[in-house]
């Protein structure tokens, strides 16, 4: 069984002659050759930033010296507190994937988080939704606009508004404290992103790698060298891709018609994009430092210095790297085995068990400001009374309006209009009776339902990675590795009580 479930998918996967994800290409890559020297050598060139980045890590990093290590690689913005839920669903599916692969061959196996801080789109990076308070957002320090998320300063002024915010939400274990321990000492929210990752997935043998990180870019020249002669030919391997995408109907996310280079230049610490050739060809004589990949030329890089076996990627990023085909053979890169992040929902047990007692399975009740329908409010416990007197006045004014209409009576058919506007405000206070009585149960359905999927807003995009897992009751995410079905391609439940994750369900 293959996790790509979606049949147009299935069907760009085998016009690329990639390998569909699943236990057979696992397989695969364990008959895979050990890494060539030059492969190699670029590996061992990030020794020193990865050393930076892991601290205690030396066992782990001598796997990088191993011409027989698989590395398997996924990656995220450095968002605030991890960002969105599915930093964890991406995290656990590579932790998931290595364990697999050990138990089916003799090989190692390195996992890596590429934390993405190149990034310079602070809004993004730094917003944090927790359900019952309002979105936050840190305020870029002056200045700073444009630059690199990794290379702006966590300085005391952004990390005491952090703290005030996370005074504000009810934290159910001692995730605050852990949080601010991070946060303490990190200079960057990159620094920041990495160690609590390490908290949420404590002894994995993850390793983080921050390519924002004066060491690491400063290795990268050849790869834009390697790239600027590309140059010329990406607006054609973009245009194939995107009509190969749209035969299959799905949308290509990367415009074929971009001609500038595809990398960024810090100008003043600002990222900028080449206009020109000229200025391309300029920027790459400078401090290789200076120069970050955009959307097109990140998993390129990623590619360039880890060799990976395997990727893990989002919806999103799996088109615009089926777009990309093509670019690693021009590059003499082997693009790794694509698979799809798993989709995951957390769900409190008694949460659950409450919303389903009230007819919420497998949705959510009304966001908090959203009027409970009429129907719902008159089905709960102890509104049958209710419920029949609102119907015996309705049927009262449509008798009446029967003899006004048989008898030609317009001054009935208006007293019976005031009639009906009585009845509805009577109407509206036995609805009133029906939230008044039922109030404790209306607010945990609706606290309950703002931590699931909501109508175009599913939790692994809206929901705070660490407030989940502490609202799960969850004192870290390693419990997601085990629990995680590689292979599904639908959403995965996980239903969780007392800090344990007690059962599995899926839903499509």
């Amino acid at each position: 069984m293959s996790p790509l479930t979606d049949p147009v998918l299935r069907e760009l996967y085998a016009h690329c002659g990639l390998a569909l994800p699943g236990r057979e290409a696992l397989s695969g890559l364990l008959r895979s050759a050990p890494l060539k020297e030059e492969l190699l050598a670029r590996r061992r060139s990030l020794l020193p930033a990865l050393r930076a980045a892991n601290p205690g890590a030396a066992d782990t990093l001598k796997l990088l010296e191993d011409p027989r290590t698989l590395v398997l690689v996924s990656g995220q913005q450095a968002g605030l507190l991890l960002g969105p839920a599915y930093t964890l669903h991406k995290t656990a599916a590579i932790l998931a994937l290595a364990r697999e692969l050990r138990a089916l061959g003799d090989r190692p196996v390195l996992p890596v988080f590429w934390v993405e801080a190149n990034d310079h789109d602070w809004v993004e990076a730094t917003r944090i939704t927790i359900p019952g308070l309002p979105e936050f957002r840190l305020p870029c320090p002056p200045g700073r606009e444009g630059h690199s998320v990794g290379r702006v300063a966590l300085e005391r002024p952004l990390k005491r508004q952090l703290q005030d915010f996370l005074a504000t939400h009810e934290w159910k274990s001692d995730w605050k404290e852990r949080i601010g321990a991070c946060l303490e000492d990190a200079l960057t929210p990159a620094e920041f992103f990495m160690r609590l990752l390490r908290e949420a997935f404590p002894d994995s043998g993850l390793l983080c790698l921050d390519p924002s990180a004066p060491g690491l870019r400063s290795l990268c020249g050849p790869f834009y060298g390697e790239l600027h002669a590309l140059h010329k030919k990406l607006p054609e391997l973009l245009d194939r891709g995107q009509q190969r995408l749209q035969a299959h109907e799905k949308e290509a996310p990367l415009p074929a018609d971009d001609l500038r280079a595809p990398w960024f230049v810090d100008v003043e610490g600002r990222r900028q994009r080449p206009l020109d050739e000229q200025q391309a060809a300029f920027s790459l004589r400078g401090d290789p430092d200076r120069l970050s990949p955009n959307v097109f030329s990140r998993p390129l890089l990623q590619d360039w210095l880890l060799s990976p076996a395997l990727s893990v990627l989002g919806p999103g990023e799996l088109l615009y790297t089926l777009q990309l085909q093509g670019a690693h053979e021009e590059l003499s890169l082997a693009p790794p085995l694509y698979w799809p992040r798993p989709h995951l929902r957390l769900e409190v047990l008694t949460e659950a068990r409450l919303l389903a007692e009230f007819g919420f399975q497998g949705s959510c009740a009304p966001a908090p400001g959203v009027p409970w329908a009429e129907d719902f409010l008159l089905s709960l416990p102890g509104m049958e009374e209710v419920a029949r007197s609102g119907e015996k006045l309705k049927e009262l004014r449509a008798q009446i309006g029967e003899v006004a209409q048989a008898e030609n009576r317009p001054d009935i058919d208006k007293l019976a209009e005031r009639a009906a506007n009585a009845l509805g405000q009577i109407e509206e206070r036995l609805l009133g009776r029906a939230r008044k009585e039922h109030k404790d149960t209306l607010r945990d359905l609706q606290t309950a339902g703002q931590w699931l999927d909501q109508s175009g807003s599913p939790q692994e995009r809206r929901v705070n990675s660490l407030a989940l897992l502490d609202h799960c009751g969850l004192r870290d995410a390693s419990a997601l590795v085990p629990a995680l079905s590689l292979e599904s391609g639908v959403t995965q439940v996980l239903s969780c009580d007392q800090g344990r994750i007690l059962q599995q369900g899926e839903t499509e």
